[in-house]
């Protein structure tokens, strides 16, 4: 067994197995983010995600995505078409993919106002829910909604 980071062929190949599966633990998920944001060929993870966005749209693909632009923490300058992006993931169907769109738009400074009148959206469906059971999606996205200033009823 090696203790060779992945090379970015390998991270290609695992999300796109992501696309054959219809059940997937998140670590699966988190932890091939975390790969590709610290490959150390950084451009050519950016080069990978931006690519696969354009190809893929299944939830699981596409949480990779949003969780990579998570844990860039707001340095999201080599993201193409970034506005674009979040309105596409925030609109998802996956409940799960509009939360890891929501926590990358709570970086954004300042918020573009197409992101805030959808994210304001969805912050009127999905009122926060404590009382909501853990992994619970609606419930976890309306508790991101509302960590996010400026959406109304602050």
């Amino acid at each position: 067994m090696s203790d060779a980071p992945p090379t970015l062929d390998e991270m290609e190949a695992r999300w796109r197995q992501m696309g054959d599966v219809d059940i997937i633990m998140p670590f699966d998920i988190f932890n091939l983010a975390r790969c590709l944001t610290d490959a150390a060929d950084r451009a050519g993870a950016m080069r990978l995600a931006n690519k696969f966005f354009d190809e893929f749209g299944k939830p699981f693909q596409r949480r990779v995505y949003f969780v990579l632009l998570r844990f860039l923490e707001g340095d999201l300058g080599e993201i193409e078409d970034l506005e674009a992006r979040l309105l596409d993931g925030l609109g998802s169907e996956s409940l799960w993919v509009a939360y890891d769109a929501a926590w990358v738009c709570q970086s954004l400074e300042p918020l573009p106002e197409a992101l805030r009148v959808k994210l304001s959206d969805l912050k009127k469906r999905y009122p926060p829910d404590d009382s909501a059971r853990p992994g619970d999606a609606a419930a976890a996205l309306g508790r991101k909604l509302s960590e996010i200033p400026g959406l109304g009823d602050d």
